[in-house]
């Protein structure tokens, strides 16, 4: 049980730093603490989302508004695919590919499966090109892309990315 609790962690690391690196893009960012508490801040309110989501959390009355993070979380993610969509040679960094599978991550949690599986798709093409073959996070995105396509009902669609992840 501790695995999915550390993939749960390093997903909210991973989204707290999209949050600031959107604010320091934005020419808005003012840092009125360390960045550790910063950093904190945010992962907590992405933390307490996620359990409000899996029904593990819940806050009391008046705290409601102080965790719309799904929402800002997209909003962030397609602002900073926008910047970095502008320049070619940031349109296929790793940098795009983290943006593409948080909002393929946002769309998977919203069940809206086909805008998952276009997000997880970019995202595995643009690592497929500035990656290893071997990184893990392929494999993660192929098997991502096959269950979207199971939960559609649409079976014979979710065999390639299977077989394509397990070739890898």
């Amino acid at each position: 049980d501790a695995l999915p609790i550390c993939e749960d962690a390093k997903d909210i690391f991973q989204e707290a730093m999209i949050v600031r690196y959107e604010k320091v893009q934005s020419g808005t960012f003012e840092l009125n603490c360390q960045i550790k508490t910063f950093v904190y801040s945010v992962s907590r309110r992405l933390w307490l989302k996620r359990l409000m989501l899996q029904s593990r959390f819940q806050l009391s009355d008046g705290h409601e508004d102080s965790v719309e993070v799904d929402e800002e979380m997209e909003e962030h993610a397609a602002r900073a695919l926008t910047i970095l969509d502008a320049d070619e040679s940031t349109a296929q960094s790793s940098d795009a590919s983290i943006l593409h599978r948080v909002l393929g991550d946002s769309y998977y949690n919203r069940e809206d499966w086909e805008a998952a599986i276009e997000s997880y798709h970019r995202a595995f093409e643009i690592l497929k090109q500035c990656s290893r073959p071997e990184n893990p996070e392929l494999i993660w995105l192929l098997g991502h892309v096959a269950d979207a396509y199971m939960q559609l009902g649409l079976p014979e669609d979710a065999v390639p990315p299977f077989r394509h992840a397990e070739a890898m």
